[in-house]
């Protein structure tokens, strides 16, 4: 690298970070790339005293990553919602320019090695943000590049997907070191410090996907993936795609060979459930086959909001035989295309939304806990439910864990943006919450990919794009308690911590006065 660095060098090497960084991620070629994407970005930060400069440098990175692993919301089937989803392809890559910026400060301030301290306590500090709040978005978290990899999303056991960035972050640094050290011995130190964590990172993964414990119990499960195109499954007032649904349950009932303990079908199966008579008819059919089959279903639906008539709720229902219905309402709505952030304190805002899935506006949930199945002769079975989007929550996984869910269950649309890499995307980050919880989790969609993920990420089930099926599937029930499981609730706060005292060592040291 040339002395005095000239800016095409330095835009050139910004980009390329970004290019490989979004080759890392699923479905790219390879997720091993994230271990060194950020080199040449780190060589640029080094190299840049302007803050807001390298906030440019780090946003074109970024910018770059999206154009290569992000870029899929732009196929929507609805013109609309892509081109609001161009808003957010712009500003998250601010946001998440904003960690090497502010480590620049902290640079000229304490030093090369505080700054890449710093760097990492920023980036930390800003996924946290992402994972918290009414504009939480987590998709493009850094450990989310392992998680289609078999050798290292066992690491998410220990600390979740931060603890994936982290790992990430300090093979990066350490690369970067090893290419940059003044020394010979510098650079074979850094070298070294960068086979050691690489060495023990893969190490402790294997070792925990070897000790994966066998299950307490196997239930069988069946679940409908039924291969309605999305420009269809959007009219929410449809009853026939119920009937479809329906018709492939009861033939999978009949030539199943034994009966199911659960039925699942996607995120809002049910159409538009108000007052209307056709509503009404459509509950009582299905809970007359529940009665008569005696195989409950858990399926999405579309609600009114009992709090706010003009709103709807993304549901899941859990019917029974002869018990009365329980639902779970989507808390973690997608900003901006479900659900407006602030619109209820000002109900104006809700005009902003646009019908992203056939509703204009989804009224958030209020409250997470298990579904409790009931089974003849056997405990009830306590199901810990996602609705789309939730599913890249890990604080959100864990709550369940802590709430004793025995099953983790998903339920998708992501059919909205065709065969893209929308659908591979969200299953891989969603294998990672069974990492996480130590708990199986079915992922039932309406286009693909479905599929059921044991605890260390592997699936034993795995159904293609727009394959239509009805399949049984025997879902094994741990009670295993991964570190994560158990202590992650500290990690989003002492991330927020960390990212707050780095910015405290912005302020350049005075000296002394002499006397």
């Amino acid at each position: 690298m040339p002395a005095v660095p000239t800016p095409r060098l330095l835009w050139s090497l910004s980009l390329a970070s970004g290019v490989l960084l979004g080759l890392s991620f699923p479905p790219g070629p390879g997720s091993a790339l994230a271990a060194m994407a950020w080199i040449p970005l780190l060589w640029v930060w080094s190299r840049t005293t302007s803050v807001r400069r390298m906030l440019l440098h780090a946003w074109a990175a970024w910018l770059a990553t999206y154009a290569v692993a992000f870029a899929w919301p732009l196929a929507h089937v609805r013109a609309d919602t892509a081109w609001l989803s161009l808003n957010g392809l712009l500003l998250l890559p601010l946001v998440l320019g904003l960690p090497p910026a502010l480590a620049v400060a902290v640079r000229r301030a304490r030093g090369e090695v505080v700054g890449l301290a710093a760097l990492a306590a920023f980036q930390l500090g800003a996924e946290a943000l992402l994972s918290l709040g009414p504009l939480a978005f987590p998709w493009s978290l850094l450990g989310h590049t392992q998680a289609a990899s078999p050798w290292v999303a066992p690491l998410a056991a220990l600390a979740g997907v931060p603890g994936l960035t982290l790992w990430l972050l300090a093979l990066n640094i350490a690369g970067y070191r090893a290419l940059t050290a003044a020394t010979r011995r510098g650079r074979w130190r850094s070298a070294a410090a960068m086979l050691a964590v690489a060495g023990a990172g893969l190490a402790t993964a294997a070792s925990l996907r070897t000790a994966l414990p066998p299950p307490r119990a196997t239930v069988p499960v069946g679940f409908v993936q039924p291969a309605i195109p999305a420009a269809a499954w959007a009219r929410v007032r449809d009853t026939t795609r119920a009937a479809t649904l329906l018709a492939m349950s009861d033939s999978l009932a009949r030539t199943a060979p034994q009966r199911p303990a659960l039925m699942v079908w996607p995120e809002t199966a049910l159409p538009v459930l108000d007052s209307t008579a056709a509503a009404r008819t459509l509950l009582r059919r299905l809970q007359a086959w529940v009665d008569s089959t005696r195989i409950p279903l858990l399926t999405g639906a579309i609600t009114l909001a009992p709090d706010a008539p003009h709103l709807y709720r993304n549901s899941a229902l859990l019917l029974q035989p002869g018990r009365s219905a329980q639902q779970h309402d989507k808390i973690r709505l997608v900003p901006l295309a479900e659900y407006v952030p602030f619109s209820e304190e000002r109900p104006g805002l809700q005009r902003l939304a646009i019908p992203a899935g056939g509703v204009r506006g989804y009224a958030p949930g209020r409250r997470q806990a298990p579904l409790h199945l009931e089974r003849d002769a056997a405990p009830p079975l306590r199901l810990g439910v996602f609705i789309c989007l939730e599913s890249l929550f890990g604080n959100y996984a864990r709550r369940y864990h802590e709430q004793e869910a025995d099953v983790l269950i998903t339920l998708a649309q992501v059919g909205w943006w065709g065969p893209t890499a929308g659908h591979r995307q969200h299953l891989a980050f969603t294998r990672l919450r069974a990492i996480e919880t130590g708990r199986a989790m079915l992922v039932v969609t309406v286009s693909g990919r479905s599929a059921l993920i044991r605890p260390d990420g592997r699936s034993v089930v795995e159904v293609g794009w727009m394959e239509r099926t009805a399949r049984l599937v025997s879902v094994p029930v741990y009670d295993a308690a991964p570190p994560y499981a158990r202590y992650g609730g500290a990690v989003h706060p002492l991330a927020l911590v960390a990212a707050l005292a780095a910015l405290g060592l912005i302020r350049r040291r005075t000296p002394h006065p002499t006397t």
